[in-house]
């Protein structure tokens, strides 16, 4: 082995080392991001079991890998035809009195509460709600934890009549 093939397979090893190297940035900064896991109900703050529910609770726990900023409440309705309305709605976020946006450590969560009336934002046919984080990436809850809210309001509150 003469010089030149010592110094081609050392280049060859640096070129290796650096894909690697470019590939775990590119991972890290742009997959390896942040999930909230998202759960949504009706939820009932008295005891009594005869009482009507009084809030839609959305709740966000983040499972890291790293700190995360819950910025807004996204709702979204989808068709067959993949038409979207999108709307974002405010809360009231009761985490020892903070308010949106809401900073959480790994492992923190966040419960927002909205009224649960006839004017709640269930009277309209929204099939999709999540938190939207820093990264502009909304986590949802799962379509069948909306389809539940949403019957259950249909069986206090009836259709809404509006469309």
């Amino acid at each position: 082995m003469d010089k030149a093939d010592v110094a081609l397979i050392i280049s060859a090893l640096s070129a290796g080392i650096a894909l690697f190297t470019l590939g775990w940035n590119i991972y890290r900064d742009i997959v390896l991001r942040p999930r909230l896991k998202i759960t949504f109900f009706i939820g009932d703050t008295t005891p009594s079991p005869d009482a009507r529910p009084n809030f839609v609770v959305i709740s966000g726990t983040n499972f890291g890998p790293g700190i995360t900023t819950v910025r807004m409440v996204h709702t979204r309705k989808t068709s067959l035809w993949r038409r979207l309305r999108n709307k974002v709605i405010n809360g009231i976020v009761l985490t020892q009195g903070a308010v949106l946006p809401k900073r959480l450590e790994v492992g923190e969560s966040v419960q927002i509460l909205f009224p649960y009336d006839k004017d709640c934002f269930l009277k309209e046919d929204w099939n999709r709600v999540g938190l939207c984080d820093t990264f502009n990436k909304t986590h949802w809850a799962t379509p069948n934890s909306v389809k539940n809210a949403r019957k259950k309001w249909i069986d206090n509150f009836g259709h809404n009549t509006k469309w």
